[in-house]
Formats: structure tokens, sequence, C-alpha cells
């Protein structure tokens, strides 16, 4: 039945498309077609004539447009008076009832093709917002069984509960962990109903503490499963919103550390160098990955529409493009901890920036950055800022076809570091520039630095940084 409805729609749409002479000769086909019937007939008419071309008209506003409709309306009326309503053969109107008659005609005739323009032109608006709506509904469904997918192919333990512990959603990796059968088994149910109640009262007290405080928490994890025996996780658990804010429950993802941890043990009486730099690494996959998760949380706490999705994935994307800048120019020496030569690092982050984002006819940008290391962990920090002020430059302070400079600049202030993100553009008063998540970004990631930001400029606009010694290497 819906491949025959789809059917005629569409050869309706193709007569309403054909040329306005074609529209005009199959309106007075049938306006002619009606009349032959009444004159051949005169027995069977009405007792007002033009009456019976009402539902012909209606058909010709359904087949074709209005502007047919009224010609046909107009030639009905002409036919009737001349041929049909007395006197004959004569455009005279006698009787007052005729006249009234033949305009109630004329303005029902009128009113019914309206009407049938507008619903046609209804329908065809509903049907592309059903093409539209059908779309993105499969893209959802296309995304939701790309992230099953995901779920399911990592041996980490993925798992969603509500503000009363019970599960939500979980990957088969968690569900194996509990000694469910499967994934469904386990929802609705809580840690208490399958592990030891000592260590389900543990993990149930991390839980507790992030759905109350709407923080992030990292924490070891010991759980004895009746498959896998005794081992010890990882976990991550970060709060799960809603679109209006409000905390349903967490989001948390567990590894398997326990061969890990063993290792750890198993290397504790290696020389100093060795602790050292296996603190670095694990200390520094920790703290990246919780920038990672904190990203990607607010980005999701943004999401109103799908549109809301797409501008937030990207801005997630290009903040997390930092995180691989880092692991590219990660240096490990011995005797020091994990750290990132800064000048390449900002220089090739701000190139990046410049030919994904600039017209390099129009805005150029220039980098002096001073020699040195930095904390590999602070060079995540460094880099988010830098991303972020660059990228609000490029996009908003050289509208149309404005041209000018973006510096970027990182120089030792007395015992601390300044940097510094200027151009010469519009300035804060006149340029549509973001003054919402992306500042709020920024301070808070200058915040997690210790340090202190000023904002200025008219003509242009410059942010100035002042942060305390990022590392004892960066050279004067």
């Amino acid at each position: 039945m819906r491949a025959l409805v789809q059917t005629v729609s569409l050869q309706l749409r193709r007569l309403r498309k054909m040329p306005m002479l074609l529209r005009v000769v199959g309106g007075t086909i049938f306006i002619f077609a009606t009349f032959t019937l009444l004159m051949q007939f005169p027995a069977a008419r009405p007792e007002s004539p033009y009456i019976a071309f009402l539902p012909v008209i209606l058909l010709i506003g359904l087949l074709f447009d209005h502007g047919t409709t009224v010609l046909a309306t107009g030639l009905a009326a002409v036919l009737s008076i001349y041929f049909l309503i007395d006197p004959y053969y004569s455009l005279t109107i006698a009787r007052p009832g005729d006249v009234i008659g033949l305009g109630f005609f004329i303005g029902t005739a009128l009113a019914g093709g309206g009407i049938i323009e507008m619903m046609r032109h209804a329908v065809e608006e509903l049907a592309k917002s059903n093409v539209a709506l059908s779309s993105a509904v499969n893209s959802v469904a296309a995304q939701g069984r790309l992230l099953d997918v995901i779920l399911e192919g990592t041996p980490d333990l993925i798992y969603v509960k509500d503000v009363e512990g019970r599960f939500v959603h979980l990957n088969m990796a968690a569900a194996q962990v509990l000694g469910a059968p499967d994934a469904a088994a386990a929802r609705g149910r809580r840690d208490r109903d399958f592990l030891d109640p000592a260590q389900a009262q543990l993990i149930e007290a991390v839980d507790a503490r992030v759905i109350s405080s709407g923080d992030i928490e990292t924490a070891e994890e010991v759980v004895t499963s009746p498959d896998l025996g005794t081992r010890v996780y990882l976990s991550t658990k970060a709060p799960w919103f809603d679109s209006d804010g409000t905390i349903h429950g967490l989001i948390g993802v567990s590894r398997d550390v326990t061969e890990r941890n063993a290792a750890v043990a198993a290397l504790s009486d290696a020389n100093a160098q060795k602790q050292l730099l296996l603190f670095d690494i694990n200390h520094r996959v920790k703290n990246h990955l919780q920038s990672i998760v904190g990203l990607l949380s607010l980005a999701a706490a943004r999401i109103t529409d799908v549109d809301g999705a797409r501008t937030a994935l990207r801005a997630a994307a290009t903040r997390l493009v930092v995180l691989g800048k880092v692991y590219t120019k990660l240096q490990i020496g011995i005797g020091s901890a994990s750290a990132v030569e800064v000048r390449g690092f900002v220089e090739e982050l701000c190139g990046d920036l410049a030919s994904s984002i600039a017209d390099p006819d129009k805005v150029s940008i220039s980098v002096d950055i001073v020699d040195g290391l930095i904390n590999s962990d602070k060079a995540v920090t460094l880099g988010l800022i830098v991303n972020e002020l660059v990228q609000n430059a490029l996009k908003y302070a050289f509208p149309g076809d404005a041209t000018g400079c973006v510096h970027v600049r990182l120089a030792n202030h007395g015992g601390a570091h300044q940097l510094t993100v200027d151009d010469d553009g519009v300035g804060l008063k006149t340029a549509n520039r973001d003054g919402g998540a992306g500042q709020l970004l920024v301070r808070a990631l200058v915040s997690q630095l210790n340090g202190q930001i000023e904002v200025s400029g008219s003509t242009g606009t410059r942010f100035t940084i002042t942060l305390p010694a990022l590392a004892a290497g960066i050279a004067d």
C-alpha cells in the first residue's frame, strides 16, 4: 500500500511539473469533456448545471496547479452562462438565483483549488521532512551499531549505571566478570547481586561519590569473578548527565591491570631510574585518559540536536589532536621524567591549525617560542590552551576578506613564563568571538596550571597568560 501511495504521488508531481501550456490544455480537455456530457444528456443536468463542473475543477487542482484551476473555473462559468443557463446562447444572466449560485460556484471552486494547493504544499514539505528524518534516524542507527561493535570489541569493561547503582547497559566483557550469562541478565541489577559483599561495597562507594559530586574519579577495584578469579581493575567513572544537566548515573570504563600491577611489584627492587620512568608513564597515561574523558563529557553535555552533535564532535576531535602531538614529541630521558620539546610542539600545532582553518592568502600565524623541554602533562594543558585561542582567532578575528596575522609567543617572564596569543583583527567588541564554552575551557585549563589570564584589545585581541615555571628544562 505504501509503495502504491508513493507511486501515485510521484506521478502527480510529474503532472504538476509539465509545461504551463500542457497543463492548461489538460484542464481545458477535462472541462470540455464535462460540458459535452451535459449537452448530450440534458435530462441529467442538475438545476444549477455549473455545479456539475465543481468535482472536475477540484480534480484539475489536484492533478495540475492552482493557476490551471482558476482558468478551468472561468471556462466552466462562461460555458454554463452561454450554453446551459436560460436565456441560452447569451452571456446574460436573467435570474438572480443563477447569479448567486454562479458566484457560489466560482467561490467554492477557487477556494477548493486553493485548499488543495496548500494541502499539496504541506504534503510535499512533510515528505521532505520525512526523508530528512529517515536519513537522520538511519545515521543514528548506523552510529549506534558502530558503537555496539566498538563496545563489544574491546576487552575493557564498559558499563552505564543509574543513580541507584543498577546496570543500564554493559558490554559482554563486564557481564563475564560479573558471572552473568549475558548483558541482559545483568541489566537492572547491582554489583552486590554478583560480587563478594565487601568488594561490592567498595565499588558502590566510589559510584556514590561520583554521582553525588559530579566529578570524574579513577580508582583500582578488586573483583573476584566466578570465571576469572580475583582481578584488579583500573576504573575511570564519570557522571552521566542529561541534556538539562541532571545526573542520571555514571559511565565507567575498567581495565584489567592485574598483570600490570604484578609487573610493577616484581620490578620494585629495580634501580631508581626504572622506578621513575614507570611511575611517570602510569601517571601520564592516567592523566591523559582523564583529559580525554573530560573533553568528551563536556562535548556531550552541550549536545541538543544532530547539528549540535556534529559541532561538539568536531571541537572534541581538534582538542584530541593536541594529545597526539604530545606523544609524537615525547622524550624520555635518562634521569628525567617524560618531556616534550616545547618549540617544535607548539609550532607544529599552529601549523596544523593554519592549514586546516586559515586561508594562507589572508591570515598568517607567527610563532615565537622559547627553547626547552616541558613536562608532558603540562604540555597537554598548554597545547589545549593554544589550540582554543588560535582557533578562536582564525575563525572570528578576520571576517569576510579581512587579512592579518595571529601571533603566538611563549617567553620567560621573571621566574615564570608568559604565553601571549594576539591578533590584529576586528577586536572583541565587533567580532563574533566565542565567549562561551571555548573561553570557559581556556580559563579552566589556565587554572589547572595555577596561572592567570588577561584579555585586552579593541582594534585587535590579546590574551596574556602568566604561568608558573613550566619546567626546569626550559632555557632562559
